[in-house]
């Protein structure tokens, strides 16, 4: 089963636990995992804001740029998007 995880993979997170526990559950998946958190680390306190707030920014145009550039014409069984 080849399997996609996008969502906050920092250390310590619920979303990095849920990321874990999901493939400890569905091993022996091969699993593709996209952090959504990269930008977000060093953008500024407005922007930050904006994008967890609005949804909107360029922040949240970075990340979909990047989920989309890294899973252009690949095949999925399972996706799992959080947050």
């Amino acid at each position: 089963m080849k399997a996609l995880y996008v969502g906050i993979l920092t250390q310590g997170t619920t979303s990095r636990l849920r990321s874990d526990e999901l493939q400890r559950l569905t091993a022996p998946a091969e699993w593709q995992l996209i952090d959504t958190d990269a930008g977000f680390r060093e953008a500024g306190r407005f922007w930050k804001s904006a994008a967890f707030r609005l949804k909107a920014g360029p922040l949240v145009s970075q990340v979909n740029h990047r989920v989309v550039a890294e899973t252009e014409g690949l095949e999925y069984d399972l996706v799992w998007v959080d947050k």
